[in-house]
């Protein structure tokens, strides 16, 4: 390895060099920390882009966030098959008509995978267009092409595959292709199907949940797409389906009599061939014959799933599949009851009966599969009452009997179960009388008491629970007023539980808010309920349509990654400080059309790779609106896709950009990404804040900002990064035609233009700009300098202003009043102004900077004004169309420093220079009419 990298680093020494390692396949943590430090050491030079299909590679050999690139769209898909394919036909035109529908079905097939696209196209050229109308619906167009396959990636990860997971994989035949299914029932039924044995080290479920992480890492499987605010924070039950290209490859290489996927079926079970076979999966049983003896040929099922059947009874015959280890019998609507044999089946520890809604009771034997793990009676909503026995299931971990309104109590051996971690309770509102026996269970880990209605005690059960980390308390039905001094008194409670993270509020809050005195009180009940909760990940306040404000002491849970607001809609405000959480990824705002202010925070998205959370303002329209951190931001299709511009109810919009940011953190063009996030019509206020773009004119701001933004009042930009030399680039900025602008804060610079805004005024603070011009700006005028007070001085540090243009504009304080305000001033230029005729009743003392004075069209102006005495620095004087103008001899002889003399198109003045008595006197100027 030293010698590699010694060569390596002479060929590539001092060189600009980016370097691809594409398709990486080593696992070896040693290894990849050996390479890693080999091209680490290549220097700062060279860029090393690493490929892999295994994310588990990109998460050791990566020193940034790994990119997971998404799928193809069909259309992307098309257009590969497109640029590849050559149909075998006699007529061209017969290939024209044909392709494209036949194409963009197959692109269609291959599910987003560039792979299945090429090597389909391959294909395409072997068979006519005819041929693949008939079998693009078939899975025969996966046997067309075995080599390819067999050389594919897809290959090559399956044969790189430990042997215990490769059979793991090959299990994937139980199930259809598309079908989503919970990790955890695949987890159980791998075991049952003796395909995991534990370790000495490890259980058999810890190492069956490396296998999911494995297949997932290889994108064998996927996450099924759902809601991610759902709720269903339960680490350990993901939905899950298998990627379309693996299930093909699976199906048509790794068939195995072993397993049984029967859909639809028809007749008796027992008639069919099953003495074979270990796994069994029946969807659609409505036709399927139950006797007798139907389950005494299964005697050697390890897993059985039957769903969708109207039997009212099971046969008794059900004991003689001992090996079973996982049984699902779900949505069988008119099950009445199971047989007492269930209680011989002593290998069980899955057992799934939801769905059977007919269910009445459960037989006493069902305290006798004593290895049972996990059982899930869910929507069994007929069930009354359960068997004292349930007590003797001491290995029971997980526990569902959400939907079983029915229920009115549970055994008093119920907390005798105290293995168990997970207890789902949820639309059990008929159920009381259980705390006593929660309180026993101090394992407990997840808790749902969603559409509950007896809450008295809970608070003393909860106190009990410390290692709950999720807990649901969302839709209460409780309408009496005992119920709302019930749930005021849990928020003492929850505040205890130090390692929760997950807490479900929705609606929990209304039916005691309904009935506060004060905001306040709300505010401070939201507060108690959190306060402690120093773990909590995802908190969840949807749907509380009383809730007006939230507190402060939200900012205090560091942890928390999802806030979710959805339907609030007397919500008035966000506050900044909630934004601010680090951690924070996703807030959810949707319907909440009460909305008044909204302080966002820009933060990566650890949803989908390389992506801000900007896109979650989407559903937001607020009258206040401000975005922070917009440096984060890291494509122009997220400022986009918010559509700022339709938010009609934004009047003050708030746009900043951290100037404490790293040099490089930016991730897109600054100027780009303001152009993107077009504020409305509507806008009333805007302010930019640490903006560090090179120019400062986007699309909806230039030719004429007011032409887009019609009622803006109010513009604020401020605290502009020097480090990163924005101000000094942005050369120049021009408002123009703004009738209701009345405030313009700007931090600085080179060439600032102001016309036709006649409500603007310098208070309280003027701009700093090196050279400006006023236009149609009376109160421009006018409030220059009064920021000080009646009677006080202004400040000579105020403005930096070297060149100063004044255009049609009414001068009421007086020139010399406006040049004893910018002392720093060179150059000043007046056109077509009034009021420029002053009798110097007290004649301020002017800057001895100016060195340029010009008048244009002031046709008002009879003589040289009085303060042109104190111009002792003057160096030229320009004279335009200033036709009643005459010089007075004792002004312009004090004019010592004039070298340039400038009279333009001023008759009048002409003349009386070129006197023979005046023109002597001037002689040392020679004035210039040209």
């Amino acid at each position: 390895m030293e010698g590699i990298m010694n060569r390596i680093h002479g060929l590539l020494n001092g060189k600009k060099v980016l370097l691809v390692l594409d398709d990486l396949w080593e696992e070896d943590p040693i290894q990849l920390h050996l390479l890693k430090s080999m091209l680490s050491f290549l220097g700062d030079k060279v860029n090393v882009i690493v490929t892999t299909r295994n994310q588990t590679i990109a998460r050791q050999i990566c020193t940034v966030e790994p990119y997971m690139l998404n799928i193809l769209d069909d259309d992307t898909c098309w257009e590969i098959i497109k640029d590849s394919i050559c149909f075998h036909v006699e007529e061209e035109n017969e290939a024209a008509e044909w392709l494209e529908k036949i194409g963009r079905e197959v692109a269609r097939k291959c599910r987003g995978s560039p792979l299945a696209a090429r090597v389909f196209a391959g294909q395409l050229s072997s068979h006519s267009p005819k041929y693949w109308l008939q079998h693009l619906n078939t899975n025969e167009a996966f046997n067309l092409f075995p080599s390819e396959i067999l050389s594919s990636r897809i290959a090559l990860s399956y044969n790189r595959m430990p042997p215990k997971l490769r059979l793991c994989f090959a299990y994937r035949a139980i199930f259809p292709d598309g079908h989503n299914f919970l990790n955890i029932d695949l987890i159980h039924q791998w075991i049952a199907f003796h395909l995991i044995q534990p370790s000495e080290s490890l259980s058999a479920t810890q190492i069956a949940k490396e296998y999911v992480t494995k297949l997932f890492d290889m994108s064998f499987l996927q996450a099924a797409k759902s809601d991610p605010t759902s709720g269903k924070d339960e680490k350990s039950a993901i939905l899950c389906t298998m990627h379309h290209l693996a299930w093909g490859f699976a199906d048509c290489y790794l068939d195995d009599v072993q397993y049984r996927l029967l859909t639809d079926y028809t007749g008796e079970l027992a008639t069919d061939n099953v003495d074979n076979i270990r796994a069994l999966r029946c969807v659609g049983c409505s036709k399927l014959e139950f006797k007798d003896d139907s389950f005494s040929l299964m005697r050697h099922l390890d897993v059985l799933e039957l769903k969708e059947s109207t039997v009212q009874k099971l046969p008794d015959s059900i004991w003689q599949m001992r090996h079973l280890g996982y049984l699902k019998i779900s949505e069988f609507s008119a099950l009445v009851t199971l047989p007492e044999s269930l209680g011989h089946l002593i290998n069980v520890f899955h057992i799934d009966l939801s769905g059977c809604s007919g269910l009445a009771n459960l037989p006493e034997s069902f305290g006798k599969l004593t290895r049972l793990v996990h059982a899930s009676l869910s929507g069994c909503s007929r069930l009354v009452n359960l068997p004292n026995s349930l007590g003797n299931l001491v290995n029971l971990v997980h526990i569902n009997f959400s939907g079983c309104n029915g229920l009115l109590t549970l055994p008093e051996s119920f907390g005798d179960l105290v293995n168990l971690s997970h207890v789902d309770l949820s639309r059990c509102h008929r159920l009381s009388g259980i705390l006593e026996g929660l309180q026993k269970l101090d394992k407990l880990v997840y808790l749902d008491l969603s559409y509950w209605s007896c809450f008295q005690g809970l608070e003393k059960c909860l106190g009990s629970l410390a290692n709950l980390e999720h807990l649901n308390l969302s839709n209460p039905c409780c309408y009496l007023a005992q119920h709302r001094s019930h749930l005021q008194g849990l928020k003492d409670a929850m505040g205890q539980l130090t390692k929760l993270r997950y807490l479900n509020l929705s609606m929990f809050l209304d039916p005691i808010f309904y009935y506060h005195q004060s905001h306040e009180d709300s505010v401070q009940f939201i507060g108690d309920c959190v306060r402690g909760l120093s773990s909590l990940e995802h908190l969840d306040l949807s749907h509380n349509k009383f809730l007006v404000d939230l507190p402060e002491s939200l900012g205090d849970l560091k942890k928390l990654h999802t806030l979710d607001h959805l339907g609030c809609i007397r919500l008035k405000r966000l506050a900044k400080r909630i934004g601010e959480i680090s951690s924070l990824k996703l807030i959810v705002l949707n319907n909440c059309r009460g909305l008044e202010s909204c302080q966002f925070v820009v933060h990566a998205d650890d949803r989908q790779y390389n992506k801000s959370n900007l896109d979650q303002l989407e559903v937001v329209d607020c009258k206040e609106l401000e975005i922070s951190c917009l440096e984060k931001v890291k494509y122009m299709e997220e400022a986009q896709r918010i559509r700022l511009v339709e938010k009609q109810k934004i009047k003050t919009l708030k746009l900043r950009w951290s100037v404490d940011a790293a040099q490089g953190s930016v991730k897109v063009d600054e100027n780009a990404l303001l152009g993107e996030l077009v504020p409305p019509h509507s806008l009333q206020c805007l302010q930019l804040h640490g903006y560090g773009g090179e120019t400062c004119q986007p699309g909806w701001w230039v030719p004429s900002i007011s032409s887009h933004l019609p009622n803006l009042v109010e513009v604020t930009m401020e605290d502009f990064p020097s480090d990163r030399a924005a101000l000094s680039r942005v050369s120049k900025v021009t408002i123009d035609d703004m009738e209701n602008l009345k405030v313009f804060l700007f931090p600085g610079v080179a060439e600032l233009v102001i016309q036709k805004c006649p409500e603007l005024s310098f208070v309280p603070i003027p701009p700093k700009a090196q050279k400006m011009v006023i236009s149609g700006c009376n109160k421009v005028m006018s409030s220059w300098g009064k920021r000080q007070g009646d009677g006080e001085e202004g400040t000579s540090s105020s403005s930096p202003v070297t060149e100063l243009v004044v255009e049609n504009c009414n001068l009421l304080l007086g020139v010399s009043s406006l040049l004893h305000h910018l002392p720093g001033l060179c150059s000043l230029t007046l056109k077509n102004c009034d009021n420029l005729i002053t009798s110097s009743a007290a004649i301020i003392q002017a800057p001895s900077s100016l060195q340029s004075l010009c008048f244009f069209h002031c046709e008002e102006m009879i003589s040289l004004p009085e303060y042109l005495d104190d111009l002792s620095s003057l160096q030229e004087l320009t004279i335009q169309s200033c036709h009643r103008m005459e010089f007075s001899l004792q002004s312009m002889s004090k004019l010592t420093k004039l070298k340039d003399l400038y009279i333009l198109d001023s008759p009048e003045l002409k003349r009386w220079c070129e006197s023979n008595e005046n023109e002597l006197k001037l002689a040392h100027i020679r004035p210039k009419y040209e």
